[in-house]
């Protein structure tokens, strides 16, 4: 019987953690750009590289962009990645979270720099602040 009630407590847990990554995406990113940023993904992890790389970012920056990307790229996550959809989406919101918390600790010229892509395509990851 403790391991049924475990069962559901995990399970709770995960149902309370797909809410919460549900309520963070639709607070943080303007509607239908979840669907455009992950059509984005293989730029912002050339950005990702970059930045982390760069003797411009600030050591603290390029630390927490390498532990939004380690959380994306870990087996280990808050939503099991097999689980349809949301599985993959905390990841990708692990990295947009690190990139817009990072980003304000980042001159808008190296993050443009940096950016493989449109300006504007930018814009949609870390908010308004490179316009």
């Amino acid at each position: 019987m403790p391991q049924l009630a475990v069962g559901v407590g995990v399970l709770l847990v995960l149902w309370v953690g797909l809410w919460v990554v549900a309520l963070l995406l639709s607070r943080l990113l303007p509607e239908g750009a979840i669907k455009s940023a992950i059509s984005l993904l293989p730029s912002t992890l050339t950005l990702f590289h970059r930045l982390i790389r760069s003797k411009s970012v600030p050591r603290r920056a390029r630390l927490i962009l390498l532990l939004g990307f380690l959380y994306a790229v870990s087996p280990i996550t808050l939503i099991p990645d097999f689980v349809p959809v949301v599985g993959k989406l905390d990841n990708f919101l692990a990295l947009v979270l690190a990139l817009r918390w990072s980003s304000r600790m980042i001159p808008s010229q190296v993050l443009v720099e940096a950016w493989p892509g449109k300006p504007s395509q930018l814009t949609l990851l870390v908010g308004k602040r490179t316009a």
